[in-house]
């Protein structure tokens, strides 16, 4: 762990989610110098968002003007991340002047070493259909997933299942024999990115989370990979990754504004 400085931790976790591997086949990557965003228009609440902005400060109503058109007409909202190195420093303040609602979000890191998970839960990768079946079935539940968007999301994941290299891996946990939960991990070079971790809610509070998050870190050891890294919201998951031993790199916010 020597060579992870606290410098290229924060910048893990800052591209972490920059990879495209699980963009769908209608995704439209709009990238520029200081620009990242995504338009998805087969999906909702999610694939849809600007994650890194470094604008001028009279760009940003011509631009929040832009996205609502770009993303309201395809009934999604207009989610806009805004952290450390989004620029200007007031645009926080002046999406919320616009009517953005915000929540607060923390990019965190942690070593590959192991944790226990809990007696009684178990978590393992996909490794096929039937599994991958599974995997929809439990996210759909606990993501409450609008069954019209089940055909494009499994297509997405079934293409990442077959991908050359694999760079996208998908985990269903168990809860005494029963599937209770998901999670994915993206490889990003020597590095890991832990995302999409989601609990049914008749199952949650006991350790489901917690076991696929060691199942995802002994992947990583023994890929020979030292560092992970995620995106954790403030009111949810970040707490418990806190306890894993996740150390907050930075504090960002998510800002939406509803069609």
């Amino acid at each position: 762990m020597t060579s992870w400085t606290w410098e290229r931790k924060v910048e893990a976790a800052a591209r972490a989610s920059q990879s495209g591997v699980l963009l769908r086949d209608d995704t439209e990557v709009i990238e520029r110098p200081g620009w990242y965003q995504i338009v998805t228009p087969s999906a909702r609440g999610f694939l849809n968002e600007i994650q890194s902005s470094v604008v001028e400060p009279g760009d940003v109503d011509r631009l929040v003007d832009e996205a609502i058109a770009t993303y309201h007409p395809l009934g999604t909202p207009v989610k806009w991340y805004v952290g450390p190195r989004s620029r200007p420093t007031d645009l926080g303040e002046r999406l919320a002047r616009r009517g953005f609602r915000a929540s607060e979000l923390s990019g965190m890191g942690r070593d590959t070493a192991p944790i226990e998970a809990p007696e009684g839960v178990s978590a393992r990768a996909v490794t096929d259909e039937a599994g991958l079946r599974v995997f929809s079935d439990v996210s759909m539940r606990g993501w409450s997933m609008a069954p019209e968007q089940v055909p494009a999301h499994e297509r997405a994941l079934a293409k990442a299942l077959s991908a050359t290299p694999r760079l996208a891996l998908f985990y269903v946990a168990y809860l005494e024999g029963e599937p209770a939960g998901t999670a994915a991990l993206v490889l990003r070079g020597d590095y890991g990115y832990l995302m999409g971790g989601v609990v049914i809610e008749a199952a949650r509070g006991r350790g489901v989370y917690r076991a696929l998050v060691a199942e995802r870190l002994a992947f990583l050891r023994a890929e020979g990979l030292e560092y992970a890294v995620t995106h954790a919201y403030a009111d949810t998951s970040a707490p418990i990754l806190e306890r894993l031993g996740f150390e907050t790199l930075f504090r960002s916010r998510c800002y939406a504004l509803d069609p």
